[in-house]
């Protein structure tokens, strides 16, 4: 990159003298007086605006300019992530829920509805009459079968509790 400017000065000493002066890349003016002439000064106001680039990536990692751009104006990063939905039965352990490889996380979990698959001892007959548990109506009734009248007289009922005396 050449960049040519005419404006020059000297410090009052000897006639001003036009002078093109070239700028390369790296920075370095290179003044060439006339045959026959001298420099004293050389001013030059050099403003060089440096060639950036703007990217777009979805990648991580590190950016860099291509070749023939001096950086970087701007980078814009556009992040996706593979997330997954999963549907979790309950059981009567404790569950982790995680995404499957290759999945950065979850989107949604559904808990199924609790049910009386849950437990095998969750049936009508090991359920009090008229109790509802997840769905299951209790059959459940408590009899008492005595052999006589004497065993009658030993049973006591208070507050809903039955007992057995002797």
């Amino acid at each position: 990159m050449v960049k040519k400017f005419k404006k020059l000065t000297t410090d009052g000493l000897l006639p001003m003298q036009e002078k093109t002066v070239d700028i390369v890349e790296n920075g370095t003016i290179i003044v060439e007086p006339n045959l026959g002439k001298t420099l004293s000064k050389v001013t030059a106001n050099v403003n060089v605006m440096p060639n950036l680039q703007e990217k777009t990536t979805t990648i991580n990692g590190e950016v860099t300019a291509d070749e023939g751009y001096d950086g970087m104006s701007k980078v814009t990063v556009n992040i996706t992530h593979q997330l997954q939905s999963k549907t979790i039965v309950p059981t009567t352990e404790s569950q982790t829920i995680t995404a499957d490889e290759g999945n950065d996380g979850l989107s949604s979990v559904t808990v199924e509805a609790v049910t009386s698959a849950i437990d095998a001892n969750i049936k009508a007959e090991n359920i009090k009459a008229g109790v509802t548990i997840l769905g299951v109506t209790g059959t459940h009734q408590c009899y008492i079968t005595v052999a006589s009248v004497e065993e009658l007289n030993n049973i006591t009922a208070e507050d809903g509790t039955i007992a057995i005396v002797g």
